[in-house]
């Protein structure tokens, strides 16, 4: 298990094999310090379409050049070397992760290495030229995808079939959810409306998705407000998964990702959010009725997170195809740990003429907005 596991997570350092291939010489020999069987190197470079390997014995080199990621200085033989950047070391450049290497060395002394995978895919990402879609693919997919690996795996443990995510805060959920995972998934909208009428239209339409032995999963809670709207529709207790929970009620049954909140939760439900606007109610239909008069600062949200969703995406594919079926965990107080990092990364400075337009209105008509960012 360990050799199929270290088979689907090696990458190619497409930097290094750039260089490689620039090299006049044909022949190139690597000495590495990793134990791998010989068949097991075969088979990696045939995967990745590399070529062969062959052992050298007794081999005499008329010319050497060492590459390595280590700063080599060799006494005993008259070796040029090259010190080549690893991409983590690339990554160390980035002001912001500074930060994160305090974090792993406080985590991985208690076990965790949530801040290692992240800094190991951080590593693989390729930025764009557009904040928002980086932004998504930084934070928001580390965000997005550790909360939905929690989920699936509480939906192991409590044996439900089927999940539902609520709109609008379960829209990059949903679809990554979906990415991962064969179990059927559900998103509904859950307009505030309903909890001050007893309305026949919601009960109407959880009957028409008809979910079965389903978990009820949003961003956070204070009220339960959902929990209560969904429990009256179906007439029974229905569980429900947090990212966190602002205010513990033990009338209500839930699990929650993380006991550790952010420092800015605007922040936070903007990673969560979705490209829509707000929704005033639905229609017969069971199709959402927008807030088309919403204000501007709504329109902008909706451009900015397109770009967002697109970063999220991009990311948790790339999790798929380092990981395969080995997808690692990510523990929530490390994930607060990791968003908090940035909320207070001085060097965010340079981001903060794009952060400025970022809105939030926490009231239920939408209208009384805030900077999320001040």
């Amino acid at each position: 298990k360990e050799l199929d596991f270290e088979m689907q997570i090696l990458q190619i350092n497409y930097d290094f094999l750039i260089f490689l291939n620039q090299l006049s010489s044909k022949t190139i020999n690597f000495v590495h310090d990793t134990i791998f069987p010989h068949d097991f190197l075969h088979q990696l470079l045939k995967k990745h379409n590399l070529g062969q390997i062959s052992f050298l014995e007794n081999h005499k080199f008329q010319k050497c050049l060492l590459i390595s990621s280590n700063q080599w200085q060799n006494l005993q033989y008259d070796v040029e070397s090259i010190k080549y950047q690893t991409n983590i070391d690339k990554l160390k450049q980035n002001q912001m992760y500074f930060g994160l290497q305090t974090l792993n060395r406080i985590y991985s002394k208690e076990g965790d290495i949530s801040i290692s995978v992240l800094l190991g895919i951080q590593a693989l990402l390729e930025q764009k030229s557009n904040f928002w879609y980086n932004l998504g693919q930084e934070i928001g997919g580390p965000v997005i995808f550790s909360f939905v690996e929690f989920v699936h795996q509480q939906m192991q443990i409590d044996k439900f079939q089927e999940v539902v995510f609520v709109a609008r805060d379960g829209y990059s959920m949903h679809q990554v959810f979906q990415l991962f995972y064969k179990e059927k998934a559900h998103y509904m909208y859950c307009p505030r409306i309903f909890k001050k009428i007893d309305s026949e239209l919601f009960k109407n339409y959880l009957k028409s998705i008809n979910p079965q032995q389903f978990v009820l999963v949003d961003s956070v809670t204070l009220h339960y407000t959902a929990q209560k709207i969904f429990q009256y529709a179906a007439n029974k207790e229905i569980k429900s998964y947090y990212w966190t929970v602002q205010k513990h009620n033990s009338n209500f049954s839930y699990t929650q990702f993380s006991q550790s909140q952010t420092n800015n939760w605007a922040f936070m439900e903007f990673l969560m959010s979705s490209p829509e606007l707000p929704i005033s109610t639905l229609s017969e239909n069971f199709e959402p009725i927008y807030k088309y008069d919403a204000d501007q600062k709504e329109y902008d949200k909706i451009e900015f997170y397109n770009h967002v969703h697109d970063g999220i995406m991009e990311y948790c594919r790339k999790v798929q195809q380092i990981f395969g079926e080995y997808l690692p965990t990510m523990s929530g107080k490390v994930i607060a740990a990791f968003v908090n990092n940035y909320i207070y990364d001085d060097n965010k400075a340079e981001h903060m003429h794009e952060l400025s337009k970022l809105y939030s209105a926490g009231d239920d008509d939408h209208n009384q907005h805030q900077r999320v960012f001040k």
